[in-house]
């Protein structure tokens, strides 16, 4: 750290050891295109290192409201013994040797916040910036709160995702040692910001939310920052200069995070009803795809890495082709993480695989069509069974969730499906995990909770155990909610049903490794088969062999006749027309090797040679081809690893 820097960014848990922050990588370059400095210190790194490696990732990904926990103590002084929070979530089903775990690791963090207090030369510096993104507010709290009583001169900033609407003005009215709160896009503003901040100058007039001798002013939300392109390539050295210092920086596969866009181009339309991400910013701007690729290069080169992680919400449908062209030329072996929307059609994803994207989030949530449509997802169940499919064929790892609770469901939406998905689709990329719906705040349920269907109760019990301040103000600063159904719906029967059917899930994928391979030997297709506990043949002849050819995608007996009767007229007319491709589909869905949403079929099986296998009439070609990359048709995670690991030990 350069000893003329007198601004200092502080990173603390739970961010993401696998990658530098992102914030603090814009504001930094955004600074020192101002001719200001900035020094970030990652301070996670070395929690890690206190606590250690598998401690801190597994219980990151565990309990988001426990992590915000574990700093309650050092932010508040011990106003609840851990013994109480322990004892809630035991009671909420945590096995002992989980508590036990969470126990040790909350005894290490007043202590690791009064290191780090005394570790850092406070008076060194002018202004002090924390992040409230990646479950930090509590960290930050508990280190902001010592920083400013060991130098009350510094001017202490607040921001992140923790911080909007009106949890930002909560935060800078219960915590008199934060100076200022940004509630938005402060890309516009930061050299401003600072500058006066440095000086000491007032901030009448700049859109944040800020404390001036003694008088709390809040500032409407400062306007959307729309010209991405015109931010300089994020600074992240000094996270590659930390990481190197740790013990266990051998076993961390760094990749770069990156931002190619804000905002959601589909929420913006038509939000689903369960998202907050986006806060009070859904409106979509996105950086030109040479803008980005440049982005991307010049980080690779400089860092000597090429895995990236898209900060993304949703990646870019106007400019994907251009965008994934570009990487494939530029960064050939880029390896990359994307949120996408589902609706994906198999050019897309060659040219994402091609590109190097080979794991994304891409929003499935459910195989059941009337449950999507109360999610406002814009897709049906077959198709998200299709585009599984598709992902295993080209080697894309799919990190996706299977969701349950939202009002308007009903038992049988559920019933039938974990029926068959058990073990009809353990041959698939299976759910990270299942979950009910969480009332978070910004999401179409809390804004619009009767409308909805739901009653908001108030903040998840969680919280009291959190925050040393009056319920009201908890209320203000609380992310996660309670609620009721309305009509009186209970989802325990549902989520039990998800819940063991993702927990097989994941043992068939992972552990045991079930298959559904198919090939095509002579004129007839072969289907090899272990789903169900031992290894079976389907050889399928004549009709039978040409149609599961044709159901690469969902379609229905009137639709896949014209294509069988120009394939194989013979075999078409001799096995009866449209009244034999009926009973042959019937054949297939009893041994589920087809998956069945009203009149429409898609196989199931993944082809050892999917161009070769698949009848793509009306689609290129050239674009179809698959790279060499696309695996075995299993693809598992590389960036996300840890994820996953778990299930191999």
């Amino acid at each position: 750290m350069s000893n003329a820097n007198d601004i200092l960014l502080v990173s603390l848990p739970w961010g993401s050891l696998e990658q530098p922050s992102l914030a603090f990588g814009l504001i930094k370059a955004l600074l020192a295109r101002e001719g200001m400095g900035a020094d970030v210190r990652y301070c996670n790194l070395e929690f890690a290192t206190a606590v250690g490696l598998e401690n801190y990732r597994s219980l990151k990904d565990r309990d988001v409201l426990a992590c915000d926990w574990i700093f309650a103590e050092a932010a508040f002084g011990a106003f609840r013994k851990p013994s109480e929070f322990l004892g809630f979530l035991a009671r909420r089903g945590y096995p002992a040797e989980e508590l036990q775990r969470w126990a040790r690791v909350q005894a290490a963090a007043a202590p690791f916040i009064e290191q780090c207090a005394q570790r850092i030369d406070w008076k060194r510096y002018r202004v002090v910036g924390f992040t409230t993104t990646m479950v930090q507010s509590l960290a930050s709290l508990a280190l902001a709160r010592r920083a400013k009583a060991l130098n009350p001169e510094l001017r202490i900033v607040f921001g992140g995702a923790n911080c909007e609407g009106e949890m930002g003005v909560a935060m800078l009215e219960n915590f008199e040692f934060i100076d200022v709160v940004a509630r938005r896009d402060c890309d516009g503003l930061v050299g401003e910001l600072f500058s006066r901040l440095r000086e000491g100058r007032s901030l009448q007039g700049l859109p944040v939310c800020y404390r001036e001798q003694g008088a709390v002013h809040i500032a409407e939300m400062p306007p959307i920052f729309h010209d991405l392109d015109r931010n300089p390539f994020p600074d992240y050295g000094d996270y590659f200069e930390q990481l190197q210092h740790m013990p266990y920086a051998k076993d961390v596969r760094v990749n770069i995070v990156f931002e190619g866009s804000r905002g959601c181009w589909y929420g913006q339309k038509i939000p689903c009803t369960f998202c907050a991400v986006n806060g009070s910013s859904m409106e979509y701007r996105a950086k030109s795809p040479a803008r980005l690729v440049d982005e991307l290069a010049h980080l690779a080169e400089r860092h000597g890495v090429s895995w990236f992680g898209a900060a993304d919400n949703i990646l870019d449908h106007r400019s994907q082709s251009e965008l994934c062209r570009a990487i494939e030329e530029r960064i050939p072996n880029a390896k990359i993480f994307f949120d996408v929307k589902s609706n994906l059609t198999r050019k897309q994803l060659v040219a994402m695989k091609r590109a190097g994207i080979d794991e994304v989030q891409p929003g499935i949530e459910s195989f059941s069509t009337h449950v999507l449509k109360l999610m406002q997802k814009g897709i049906t169940g077959i198709r998200n069974v299709h585009v599984l499919r598709m992902f295993a064929e080209v080697g894309i790892w799919p990190m996706w969730n299977y969701l349950y609770g939202f009002p308007g469901e009903r038992l049988s939406d559920y019933t039938s499906l974990m029926e068959f998905a058990n073990p009809g689709l353990f041959h698939l990329p299976a759910p990270y995990v299942g979950f009910g719906l969480s009332m978070m705040r910004f999401s179409e349920y809390f804004n619009k909770p009767q409308a909805m269907g739901v009653r908001i109760r108030g903040p998840l019990p969680h919280y009291q155990y959190i925050f040393k301040l009056e319920p009201e103000q908890v209320s203000r600063l609380a992310y996660y909610f309670e609620y009721d159904y309305l009509d009186g719906y209970e989802p325990a029967a549902v989520g039990d049903l998800v819940l063991s059917t993702t927990k097989a899930w994941n043992h068939a994928y992972y552990v045991r490794q079930v298959s559904l391979k198919a090939a095509v030997e002579g004129r007839d297709v072969i289907i090899s088969d272990d789903r169900f506990g031992k290894r079976q043949t389907h050889r399928l002849t004549g009709l039978a062999a040409h149609l599961y050819r044709v159901l690469e995608r969902p379609r229905k007996p009137e639709a896949a006749a014209p294509l069988l009767a120009a394939r194989c007229p013979a075999d078409y007319l001799r096995e009866g027309g449209v009244r034999g491709v009926r009973e042959i589909l019937q054949q297939l869905r009893a041994a589920r090797l087809v998956f069945t949403e009203g009149e429409q079929d898609v196989a199931l099986s993944i082809p050892e040679a999917p161009d070769a296998f698949w009848y793509l009439d009306g689609q290129p070609s050239l674009a179809e081809a698959l790279p060499a990359t696309a695996g075995d048709g299993r693809p598992k995670p590389s960036l996300l690893h840890w994820k996953v690991d778990h299930l191999y030990r």
